[in-house]
């Protein structure tokens, strides 16, 4: 068994367990929601409203029904980024360098070596693509309307990690049929 076939393995045999934790979170957090909903609906009736505010923030402090939302959210958030993260290191970082390093030096070494090189490879650009896709989610879910350089980097790098077995491709179907 290589690394990846490792690294694939962890993959599908812990995302199960970490799917479940999820689900338990999730069951504690609406729990959790209803008691601090109740909490602040408390403190909102006790608390005099601030004769030196302004009215409107008199009136946000009153309507807002859900002022701990933006704690939830944060949270939430900065577990996708830390896994955008994780993934895009693996995926980009790891598992295509290592590819192109056996595609480099254990051609000599190795008949298996093509096979080793497309497993590291593909598992590196399904990787990376699931990064791509939590970067987009993440910033899908932040409404944030201006762009980037991280993600316009990111992009681009995506684009032409998927033309190249393209070109690769029409180029060897080229020399084929020059040949044939």
């Amino acid at each position: 068994m290589n690394f990846t076939s490792l690294i694939i393995f962890y993959i599908i045999w812990c995302a199960p367990s970490v799917i479940a934790r999820a689900d338990e979170g999730s069951l504690l957090m609406n729990s959790t929601r209803k008691s601090l909903r109740q909490e602040i609906q408390k403190q909102q009736t006790e608390q005099p409203v601030n004769q030196n505010a302004s009215p409107e923030t008199q009136s946000n402090q009153a309507t807002d029904p859900k002022p701990w939302r933006s704690a939830h959210i944060s949270r939430h958030h900065s577990r996708l980024r830390t896994v955008h993260g994780t993934v895009n290191i693996i995926g980009w970082g790891v598992l295509l360098p290592v590819g192109v390093i056996i595609a480099r030096y254990f051609r000599k070494l190795s008949d298996d070596w093509y096979s080793l090189h497309i497993l590291s490879q593909l598992s590196g650009f399904l990787l990376g693509t699931l990064g791509w896709g939590l970067g987009l989610s993440i910033k899908n879910a932040a409404k944030e309307q201006s762009l980037s350089t991280h993600g316009i980097l990111g992009t681009i790098i995506f684009a032409f990690a998927t033309l190249q077995p393209c070109v690769y491709r029409q180029v060897k179907n080229r020399d084929a049929a020059n040949t044939g």
